[in-house]
């Protein structure tokens, strides 16, 4: 059987991780590289996690698909999601992540010709703030070192994050710094919303505790709460290079004003910026073009959700991998 996959982003190697032994798949992305505009793994495609194992898998590349191709058994939307606005005073000055995105590429692309007389949207000494800790806002600011850029800042309005812990590590090994401010380490303040799908039982209480961030750890019948298991990975590393990345936690975006520069009003002081990116979730896309067709579509991914993480996409995938078993009587 054929499985078409429309997206070439996270979630379309996850479903074809889960499916590659069952159907031959195609998956169409409309930009020249894999995972899309996820690029923290994209350099390393070749030994990767999200690859193994599906060297069979064809990729189509430089495809942006207005309807379904014919000749396919079953279809999975994988296009991601519309980002969410900032809502607050002076929003107008904030690019969102597919923008940043977009002239990032750019500015690598430029990094790679011979020519210095072209100018680079980013300078080197940009101070950039990034409003959203997941792993969109993770994946901008590796680019944004690539660039030279060596100070940035993330924003969370609360006590917890939603990139993973092996995200830490691939910035940790590209030697940037990573500091960790305004945090308050408690376990309750680091409980994630019902999106979460992962559990763990403390043995001491008998209690389990849903909802934890799939970060966490159990560890001698004590729960390790996200942050705690985020300063134990920092330990870990000791750099001391120029590339500095501020994770601010607890910290609610005001207003944001443009002078010479931007000033970024938040709940805790000012901050100064000449750019500042908002990533802070998607709304579903609009699929309604693919579906003038007569077998059923699968949404899957950010295609599919509100919110979450690159593991509430694992997840969503495997799931998605199940339906799409026994509604074509696979085992």
């Amino acid at each position: 059987m054929k499985l078409c996959i429309v997206g070439g982003g996270p979630s379309a190697f996850y479903l074809s991780r889960f499916l590659h032994k069952h159907f031959d798949i195609d998956i169409y992305e409309k930009t020249n590289k894999p995972f899309g505009l996820f690029n923290l793994f994209s350099h390393r495609f070749e030994n990767n996690p999200f690859t193994k194992d599906l060297e069979k898998v064809k990729i189509f590349y430089n495809k942006k698909l207005n309807k379904l191709p014919e000749g396919y058994d079953v279809y999975a939307i994988a296009i991601g999601g519309v980002e969410n606005k900032l809502n607050i005073e002076g929003n107008e000055h904030v690019m969102t992540a597919i923008e940043a995105c977009n002239k990032i590429q750019k500015d690598l692309q430029l990094h790679n010709q011979s020519d210095k007389n072209i100018k680079s949207f980013f300078n080197t000494k940009d101070k950039i703030i990034i409003i959203g800790m997941g792993n969109t806002s993770l994946d901008i600011a590796s680019d944004l070192f690539k660039l030279g850029i060596e100070k940035v800042k993330i924003f969370s309005r609360n006590n917890f994050y939603k990139f993973t812990i092996p995200e830490i590590k691939t910035l940790l090994r590209d030697n940037i710094t990573i500091k960790l401010k305004n945090l308050k380490d408690t376990i309750k303040n680091n409980i994630l919303s019902k999106n979460s799908l992962h559990s763990i039982e403390n043995n001491n209480t008998n209690k389990t505790i849903d909802k934890i961030q799939n970060t966490e750890l159990l560890k001698n019948n004590r729960i390790i709460d996200p942050i705690t298991k985020l300063k134990e990975t920092l330990n870990k590393f000791k750099n001391n290079s120029m590339k500095n990345l501020s994770l601010f936690f607890n910290t609610e975006p005001l207003k944001i004003e443009k002078k010479d520069n931007l000033i970024l009003h938040t709940n805790t002081k000012e901050y100064e910026a000449d750019h500042i990116i908002t990533s802070i979730g998607y709304n579903k896309p609009d699929i309604s073009s693919f579906k003038d067709h007569n077998k059923k579509i699968y949404t899957i991914g950010w295609a599919n959700m509100k919110s979450g993480n690159l593991a509430d996409v694992f997840y969503d995938c495997k799931n998605k991998a199940k339906e799409i078993l026994k509604d074509n009587n696979i085992e």
